[in-house]
């Protein structure tokens, strides 16, 4: 009975070893060298509802870090000087039948170079449930990457 259990799990095991939960720095300190960010109108929900109100996390989740968020219509607004310190956040998200992945990417809006990129993954294969675990995955990843525990 016990042996059962076992290798009844490591199918579960297996699947959920798979998933990644990561982030990719190119070092960058983004919390002392970016005053500002905005997420860009880019960003593609891909109909997922599990993404919705995600742009509030982020908002919030990079304020904390003591980075001003605005919206996109604010950036002309800012002076060459302040433009120089402007992220630009995009998220996206992919899901398959076994999967579903987040990915959140930061980029040096002057130069568009990327800075940080945080993946999250879920393998249960049940999208409502994945998208949502994959999106938490990221934003802790997020946290992470720019410096916060």
């Amino acid at each position: 009975m016990k042996e059962t259990a076992i290798l009844a799990a490591i199918p579960i095991f297996l699947l959920l070893s798979c998933t990644t939960t990561k982030y990719v720095s190119t070092g960058v300190d983004i919390a002392s060298k970016y005053s500002y960010g905005y997420i860009s109108e880019l960003t593609e929900y891909g109909g997922s509802a599990g993404l919705y109100g995600m742009d509030v996390e982020i908002f919030q989740l990079i304020g904390e870090a003591g980075i001003t968020m605005i919206g996109e219509g604010e950036i002309e607004e800012l002076t060459d000087e302040q433009k120089s310190m402007l992220l630009t956040i995009k998220y996206a998200v992919s899901s398959s039948s076994w999967e579903s992945v987040v990915t959140i990417t930061f980029f040096d809006y002057k130069t568009k170079r990327p800075l940080l990129n945080c993946t999250g993954a879920s393998a249960w294969g049940i999208p409502n449930i994945d998208i949502p675990a994959a999106k938490k995955k990221a934003l802790q990843q997020v946290r992470l990457g720019i410096g916060l525990r």
